[in-house]
């Protein structure tokens, strides 16, 4: 199961207070998870379209995401991340 995002703050945002820019990134990384979980891809292009931003801007979403080992960049866009191998021996 994915986690949905909550942050205390936006790291962008250098008051501390979460504030409406912490908000939509809360929505882009949920939304990101999301889609992830039904069809296992997501690009920066959609994600730039849909939530009417910059690419620049979904790329740091993928980065700050795959620091909390949530998603895997890939060349444009993102995967889930492998999951650790299980060695059963019988």
């Amino acid at each position: 199961m994915i986690p949905k995002v909550k942050r205390k703050h936006d790291e962008g945002i250098r008051s501390g207070k979460q504030g409406i820019m912490g908000l939509l990134a809360e929505k882009r990384h949920n939304y990101i998870l999301d889609k992830l979980k039904s069809s296992g891809r997501v690009t920066v292009t959609e994600v730039a379209q849909v939530f009417e931003v910059t690419e620049v801007t979904v790329r740091r979403d993928l980065s700050w995401l795959q620091k909390q080992n949530l998603v895997k960049k890939t060349y444009g866009g993102a995967v889930l991340p492998n999951l650790p191998e299980i060695n059963i021996s019988v």
